[in-house]
């Protein structure tokens, strides 16, 4: 079941939906934005509470931000804009049907190595 992560300003880049998926037996969280589908896989997600999965899903973000290369002013600007967390339910068809697509993506290219592949950063790319 998909759930949209959206921080208290609503707007489109502050909405992500956070979906459980299964690779190589582990669970993964798949976490895509709802406007521009800005993807990333986290391997090997534990049972979390509330409060630890959105700081979970934070540093994610923060890291894949880096590693895209935006400017760190921004990426702070985003993580403290992040203060506020709340959970939604979804029904957009469009966010729902590219979670699937990307889940069958990372399903394909992770399935001979598994989620640990050293590979997984140039596949999120």
């Amino acid at each position: 079941m998909s759930k949209p992560l959206i921080s208290a300003r609503g707007t489109s880049i502050y909405s992500w939906h956070l979906n459980l998926i299964e690779i190589d037996g582990r669970p993964c969280l798949l976490v895509a934005n709802d406007q521009t589908l800005f993807n990333f896989l986290i391997a090997d997600v534990p049972q979390l509470d509330a409060t630890q999965l959105i700081q979970l899903f934070k540093s994610y973000l923060h890291c894949v931000l880096a590693e895209e290369g935006f400017e760190q002013t921004f990426i702070q600007n985003l993580m403290t804009d992040f203060a506020e967390v709340r959970f939604a339910n979804t029904n957009s068809r469009r966010v729902l049907g590219s979670l699937n697509e990307l889940a069958f993506f990372y399903l394909c290219h992770l399935e001979d190595e598994g989620v640990h592949s050293p590979r997984l950063p140039e596949i999120i790319k």
